[in-house]
């Protein structure tokens, strides 16, 4: 990716900035290497198209863990460890009629003559071909993510990756309450249950006016997970209120979009932390807990 960076800027705008995400220390994982060119080359040509004004265009790079809790929210990707590469753009986005249909060949939403509706059927076709998977999550005005899995190879796995590059921890619940806000009813359920096993007790409504009644009503609530995009307010804005309300409140927020750009767009001034979909188990017994555990205000 790094030396792809000359021409991804040369099959972009000047108008739009290149975010490169990359982990350190990734294991090789086998793939055709001008076939995984030729996607990513792809991938960026549509973020362009979708940037008409300027823009970022991010690539990511991380270990990915799909377990039984994870794989709803990466669209049936199949349980397993996976090299995950996420390249996202913060431009119009699309409606879920034309992501439910974006690898098929010959789609195009583009004008006739800018576009074959060849692309993404071909870094699908790449995808299959090296036995990963793919999914996709947009949001119109906001912007949108691809996340292609690869996988590992044999003797390989995230759990044992991690744990030879970082320490045990203990990510268990003390009895805290959180208050988790997502308007996909199936993905608040699948975090009440991954949470009240860790031993925390768990609140779940779908948006922020819900949640804020809760909290404004005198609640006891010790930290609020909440999905970034939802109808009305989103969760950027609902942790603003709600922090205001309750200062010492933890915030920890989630979202499928890969990047800081989008998050700005939705106002994230106060930079809380986020927690990427699809997450596994794991991710968010460590991440909940490393909130709660963290100083008072800092939401960091």
């Amino acid at each position: 990716l790094l030396d792809l960076r000359d021409l991804l800027e040369r099959s972009i705008t000047a108008e739009i900035e290149i975010e490169l995400l990359l982990a350190e220390d990734l294991k090789p994982v086998a793939v055709n290497k001008s076939d995984f060119e030729d996607a990513i080359i792809n991938l960026a040509v549509n973020a362009r198209d979708a940037m008409q004004d300027g823009g970022v265009l991010t690539v990511e790079t991380k270990y990915s863990r799909i377990d039984e809790y994870s794989s709803p929210t990466a669209q049936q990707v199949p349980t397993g460890d996976y090299l995950e590469i996420a390249v996202s753009d913060n431009g119009c986005g699309m409606p879920s009629n034309v992501t439910n249909r974006i690898f098929e060949p010959f789609f195009t939403t583009k004008m006739e003559g800018k576009g074959t509706g060849l692309g993404m059927s071909m870094v699908y076709g790449f995808v299959k071909r090296s036995r990963g998977a793919i999914s996709i999550y947009s949001e119109e005005g906001i912007g949108t993510t691809i996340k292609i899995y690869l996988p590992l190879l044999p003797g390989d796995s995230v759990t044992a990756i991690r744990n030879r590059n970082s320490r045990p921890e203990d990510v268990s619940g003390g009895g805290e309450t959180i208050l988790i806000v997502d308007d996909e009813v199936d993905l608040a359920e699948i975090a009440a249950t991954i949470l009240g096993d860790l031993g925390y007790e768990t609140i779940t409504v779908h948006d922020g006016d819900a949640a804020l009644a809760l909290i404004n009503g005198g609640k006891k609530i010790d930290l609020l997970l909440s999905d970034v995009i939802m109808p009305g307010m989103n969760g950027f804005e609902l942790a603003e209120q709600a922090t205001q309300a309750v200062p010492d409140l933890k915030v920890l927020m989630t979202s499928g979009y890969t990047g800081n750009t989008s998050m700005k767009k939705l106002g994230n001034r106060r930079k809380y932390p986020l927690l990427r979909k699809p997450y596994s188990n794991r991710d968010v017994a460590i991440e909940v807990r490393r909130v709660l555990d963290a100083p008072t205000n800092t939401n960091s």
